[in-house]
């Protein structure tokens, strides 16, 4: 389970539609297959069916056969991986199939025909259920990177505009992604925000003080809290993403304690959960207030020549 995950952290990177709103649906969704998987044959599982927003009873093991665990979860997670990365370049495809074969070997070491077949069967039909709970979340197909060919901005100095030079970046990223199905919240706006300051550029402003800490901070950043920054930073083709970075410390920590299958897909699974459905949350809450960047307000009213860390 866990060797899939770390291949999957690098596909992020390397896959480019993977944004960080995408990556956190991928492992939202490989997090929940390898519990169902594990689920349909534990005593102390109980199946995200009913408790995740579209989640229909998945296929179930056969009474009185003989599975094997780790072939099932190896088999879905497998399936799930391909599918949901089935974009990546030349270089993923080809991790992915090595990753395959070389997890196959491992866990139908020593095991009969029969149930390494029963299992992999299995397995394929969690995979295949979970893919198809997907395809209609809103999230499913991301054209052009995530941005939009087709976007009116909102005039007037208090809303976005975009900060990149790159052409394709001039569109924001997703606008339709916090309408997306969400797993276990009601809908994107369930944990709304309050409202920000109202714009001004008054230097008595609630709006200018709270800029003009941002600018301090930066002119004034210490050694450690640069370091600490960057850390965070997590930029898409640099990183696995913000979401990315939540699994890999959860997956270091797992590794520590020595935790078991179980407890790992639980884990793992919640994560991804809460992941993508703050993502999503996030992007209901951008769309919804627009709010001007930082980066352009302190340029414009503070100093022309900032630069954001």
């Amino acid at each position: 389970m866990r060797n899939w995950y770390r291949l999957v952290l690098e596909l992020v990177r390397h896959t480019p539609t993977y944004s960080p709103p995408v990556a956190s649906r991928a492992f939202a969704y490989l997090g929940v297959t390898a519990f169902e998987a594990l689920a349909s044959g534990s005593g102390n599982l109980q199946s995200l069916t009913g408790q995740l927003n579209g989640l229909t009873p998945l296929p179930q093991r056969e009474a009185g056969k003989i599975y094997d665990d780790a072939s099932v979860v190896d088999t879905a997670m497998a399936f799930a991986a391909k599918s949901f990365f089935s974009n990546t370049g030349p270089t993923g495809q080809r991790a992915l199939g090595a990753m395959s074969a070389r997890m196959r070997k491992t866990v139908s070491n020593g095991l009969s025909a029969d149930i390494l077949a029963r299992s992999e069967t299995h397995g394929l039909a969690i995979g295949e259920h979970i893919l198809a709970w997907s395809k209609d979340d809103g999230g499913a197909v991301v054209e052009n990177m995530g941005f939009p060919l087709e976007y009116a901005l909102s005039e007037g100095p208090g809303h976005w505009v975009p900060t990149s030079l790159v052409a394709q970046q001039q569109l924001p990223l997703l606008p339709a992604w916090g309408k997306n199905r969400t797993f276990a919240t009601p809908n994107g706006a369930a944990c709304g925000l309050p409202n920000p300051p109202a714009y001004s550029e008054d230097k008595v402003s609630d709006f200018y003080k709270e800029a003009f800490e941002v600018y301090s901070a930066v002119k004034e950043i210490t050694p450690e809290q640069r370091a600490i920054a960057r850390f965070w930073s997590d930029d898409p083709m640099l990183s696995p993403t913000p979401p990315g970075h939540w699994i890999s410390i959860a997956l270091q920590v797992l590794a520590r304690d020595k935790v078991d299958a179980e407890k790992t897909a639980e884990l793992l699974a919640r994560l991804g959960i809460t992941l993508a459905d703050a993502f999503i949350g996030c992007w209901d809450a951008k769309f919804q207030f627009d709010l001007v960047r930082p980066l352009t307000y302190i340029r414009r009213v503070i100093d022309p020549k900032w630069e954001a860390l």
